[in-house]
């Protein structure tokens, strides 16, 4: 249904009187408001996704944009991605007055994943186009696809922009057929505030050295989720699978593929998040080359997966780091835990449910007057009252919704301009004093300057609400370090940051030092390699290997890990060990101290390829003279965060608000319509996550007599998919006659009359399965509106209806192949050489080859012909006969009680001549054929 404008001024919603101004919006978190839910009108199950999302999360209608696109269309041009998507979902946000309130989109099912055969459509809408080449022959890295929202720490709003570049947080709601979709819904929604327990299982599969190079960011996450004493279990496995689990969390992954068989064998929490690094795991429907696509994931019980849809090659920095589920475990939803995760997410598509959230505890609020269903008028008081959340965090702001259209903040409480936030290191004091326009995150960096800037051992790092604290005498133990935070009053009136220290001293690092070593290239008699490791107590081991004619880089670092291996210096507790975690040719290889803790750092690598024949020859990935410092920021190369897990760490935390946060707000409800409003107000907490919490009621504005009454359909009413349904308003208590009635379909205008009978129809199929409301909307000759309570309308599936016109049924293609999308009419899957069309007239299982029409010829003791054959209830039979020659086709007759139908079971017919002319008795041959038909 097209947007159109109508007299008085309604422009695609109903009119509301939102004016409002604050300097500060309090958005974050993600609530149902804000989210775009983007529906494909050429699928009936991108549809029946977009709806039953909206229903399980209670999303506004009107924040269903409709597209229309071949669902077969699944890598899409940028050109035609900018019309058919973009465009429309920036028109669709502007028409309805949206853009202040939408930050996450979701694409339900059949839709393009990928732009340009190379960018994730996903990041698309994130931070637009990058027109990235498709394969880079030196596999660098754009420099323009750098996320600004990657380990941001902070609850995602359009507003804050992160540097300029962010759109809209997206995933796409897909999976393999209909059902996993509908069971993914499910799910999501399940795990809201579950604070499940479970494992997180980090995998680094030796059989494939190429993928399981997430390995090296698997120390980060322990690190930071020992501060944490409910924080699930982590479990590091260096097996290809981790399989019979009953308690999966996460599973993080690098492999191309897992056989049939594994997809079933583990149990995925309400919530989980899981990933394989590949190649084309992103690439939908099929990514070819053998490699498994993320639905698999979610058929398997996953919420969320991602993957990349071109060649990544092999760069971290285009994968989500296993930091996601610390994310994820302080609060954060899934979308925002997900795409905080993933540095250069171009190549990227996200799939699953945003806005799970297991670990979010929303603030309590209450919406104390008016009361639920009262009658109002005139002007309101919107009264607002928040609470503390179940942690014990304040809330920060209130926001108001009327009709489920942003009005304004309310009010929104940050750290006070003089309060005074502190950190107290080894008994050095250092503070910083709240400016004016400070946010708790300018205030948190603040204080993070304050403290690199003061004379204590450790360097702050500011991320969103938290400080970590690491230790910088590298090669020390540091556990001996205390900690602290206070926060006071200062010079303001009211404290409003409160801090809390993690642990009462700095974390000691239990991870062993490395140093990752490579060498590429084929050698050139005489180059050699030379490995030279310095330990902590001076002494100076060699490792030496003079190359071979033609040995390869992967050739001679097996050499070079085995002579370490066995060279007895290296042995003992100060020595290192040379690991590859996989048992495939690698060119890379990593030393890794015999001992866990800060002490490796201060061995010390010398690694140098010299060429005997230079420029050709063996080189070396990195030559260099370096202490084992090398973490996963190192691999990332980022210049802003360049913490080593070998030195012991501190966290403090920070958040603001009030208890309770109250506000009031006057509502003129003489500027909407008579009828039934919504009143929703939002409130955040004080924390980075800004866990949204929610107070919903319904209001009857009267301010007159005047009314309008919808009489069909009734609320509640059902109907089948291709149906109409028949619509009508009247209209009392008018003043100078009615002007004209509007029609709301899915909360959007339709239909336009101007005078009475109030009279329409819709038609399901332009909306598919699922609730849709309808309304009307009257004017009167004085301007004066009045709206029709909403009427919901069920529309189920019909058991006939053949949307895609390949002579399939959609229920029986649903039925039998999980989805409407997987094979078309003309497709054969089973091999038996009966198309699926042929098959839904038959009513065969098209998954079986030995299921097909086939009719079985007997005879009966007196010798009469005998025809046995399956008859499907919901199918009719005829029998045809020819009694002439075979070349005479014209000839075929039909017996006299056919068409008849089927019984759900064997049907023996006998030629006993009371149905065929002549008896058969009286022919010297006779040729049978059954036919089966739709009734």
């Amino acid at each position: 249904m097209a947007c159109k404008d109508t007299s008085r001024g309604l422009k695609c919603a109903l009119l509301l009187a939102c004016l409002l101004v604050h300097s500060q919006a309090a958005r974050a978190g993600g609530g149902p408001q804000n989210v775009l839910v983007v529906i494909n009108d050429q699928s009936i199950e991108s549809q029946e996704v977009g709806l039953l999302y909206r229903a399980t999360r209670g999303i506004p209608e009107r924040n269903l944009c409709r597209v229309s696109v071949d669902p077969y269309l699944y890598n899409a041009t940028n050109i035609f991605f900018q019309t058919a998507i973009v465009a429309r979902v920036q028109q669709h946000i502007a028409d309805y007055g949206l853009s202040n309130q939408i930050d996450y989109i979701v694409l339900c099912k059949e839709l393009p994943s990928r732009v340009n055969a190379n960018e994730g459509a996903t990041a698309v809408l994130f931070y637009g186009f990058k027109s990235a080449p498709p394969i880079i022959s030196t596999c660098s890295m754009p420099t323009n696809t750098r996320s600004a929202y990657y380990k941001a720490e902070r609850g995602f709003s359009r507003r804050d922009k992160y540097g300029g570049t962010n759109l809209y947080l997206a995933m796409m709601l897909t999976a393999k057929t209909l059902y996993h979709s509908i069971s993914n819904i499910q799910r999501g929604a399940a795990a809201d505030g579950t604070a499940p327990t479970g494992t997180i299982y980090l995998l680094a599969p030796p059989t494939d050295g190429n993928r399981n190079i997430r390995y090296k960011l698997f120390s980060g996450l322990n690190f930071e989720s020992r501060f944490w004493s409910a924080f699930p279990q982590v479990k590091e496995s260096y097996n290809n699978a981790e399989v019979n689990r009953k308690d999966v969390l996460g599973y993080l992954t690098g492999i191309a593929n897992y056989p049939d068989w594994f997809w079933s064998t583990n149990d995925f929490r309400p919530g989980a998040l899981a990933d394989h690094l590949t190649s084309w795991g992103g690439r939908l429907p099929e990514p070819g080359g053998g490699q498994s696509p993320i639905t698999e994931w979610i058929r398997a019980g996953a919420t969320a997966s991602y993957g990349t849809v071109a060649e990544p090659c092999a760069y971290m920095e285009k994968f989500p780091d296993p930091m996601a589920y610390f994310w994820y475990f302080r609060g954060f939803n899934l979308a925002e835990s997900y795409w905080m995760s993933v540095a250069n997410p171009y190549q990227g598509l996200f799939i699953g449910e945003p806005l799970a959230a297991p670990y979010a505890r929303p603030p309590g609020i209450v919406i104390s007057g008016p009361a639920s269903n009262q009658v109002v008028s005139g002007v309101v008081t919107v009264q607002v009252a928040a609470t503390t959340n179940a942690l014990g965090l304040p809330p920060r702001a209130l926001d108001l919704y009327l009709d489920d259209l942003w009005v304004g903040t309310l009010t929104n409480v940050g750290p006070a301009a003089g309060n005074v936030m502190s950190a107290v290191i080894g008994g050095v004091t250092c503070s910083y004093a709240v400016t004016t326009g400070d946010t708790l995150y300018s205030a948190v960096t603040g204080l993070a300057a304050s403290i690199n800037a003061s004379n204590t051992p450790v360097r702050a790092e500011a991320y969103g609400d938290r400080i970590r604290l690491v230790y910088t005498n590298y090669g020390q133990a540091g556990s001996g370090i205390t900690y602290g935070t206070a926060t006071s009053i200062g010079t303001a009136t009211v404290l409003s940051v409160w801090g809390l220290a993690l642990s009462s001293n700095l974390l000691e690092s239990i991870y062993p030092a490395r140093e990752y070593l490579s060498i590429v290239g084929t050698a050139n008699t005489g180059d050699t390699v030379t490995c030279k490791i310095t330990l902590t107590n001076g002494v100076v081991v060699t490792n030496q290997i003079i190359a071979q004619q033609g040995q390869a880089g992967t050739a001679l670092i097996a050499l070079l890990k085995n002579l370490i291996n066995s060279n007895a210096a290296l042995q003992a507790t100060a020595g290192v060990r040379a690991v590859t975690f996989t048992y495939q040719a690698t060119q890379e290889m990593t030393l890794e101290a015999r001992k866990p803790g800060p002490e490796g750092y201060n061995l010390f690598v010398d690694f140098q390829v010299t060429q005997a024949s230079p420029p050709g020859g063996l080189s070396t990935g990195t030559s260099f003279s370096d202490n084992f410092d090398d973490t996963e920021e190192y691999v990332f190369n980022d210049p802003v965060r360049t913490y080593s897990i070998l030195t012991a760490q501190g966290n403090i935390l920070f958040w603001t608000g009030q208890e309770p946060l109250e506000a009031d707000y006057a509502w003129d409800t003489t500027a909407v319509p008579n009828g039934r409003h919504t009143i929703r107000a939002v409130a955040c907490d004080g924390a980075a996550t800004e866990t949204q919490g929610h107070a919903v009621i319904p209001v009857l504005v009267s301010n007159s007599a005047f009314a309008c009454v919808l009489a069909a359909p009734t609320n509640g009413e059902t109907t089948v998919l291709g149906s109409n349904v028949y619509v009508e308003a009247s209209v009392t208590n008018e003043s100078g006659g009615v002007t004209q009635v509007v029609f709301y379909v899915e909360d959007k205008p339709g239909t336009v009359l101007t005078n009475a009978p109030f009279v329409t129809a819709w038609s399901t199929l332009d909306y598919g399965v699922g609730q849709v409301s309808v309304r009307a909307q009257a004017w009167d000759g004085t301007g004066q509106s009045a709206l029709s309570d909403a009427a919901w309308v069920e529309i189920q599936r019909s058991p006939t209806l053949d949307t895609d016109g390949d002579d399939a049924a959609d229920s029986w293609e649903q039925e039998n192949f999980g989805g409407l999308y997987v094979y078309r009419g003309t497709n054969d899957p089973d091999g038996d050489g009966f198309v699926n069309s042929n098959e839904y007239v038959a009513a065969t299982n098209p998954n079986d080859s030995n299921s097909f029409f086939q009719v079985a010829v007997g005879s009966e003791t007196n010798w009469l012909t005998r025809l046995s054959f399956f008859s499907a209830t919901g199918r009719v039979y005829a029998i045809q006969y020819n009694s002439g020659y075979l070349t005479n086709f014209n000839n075929w007759l039909v017996a006299s009680n056919s068409p008849f139908p089927g019984i759900g079971g064997i049907t023996n017919w006998v030629d006993d001549g009371s149905e065929t002319e002549p008896p058969i008795a009286e022919t010297t041959q006779r040729i049978y054929r059954v036919r089966v038909n739709l009734p």
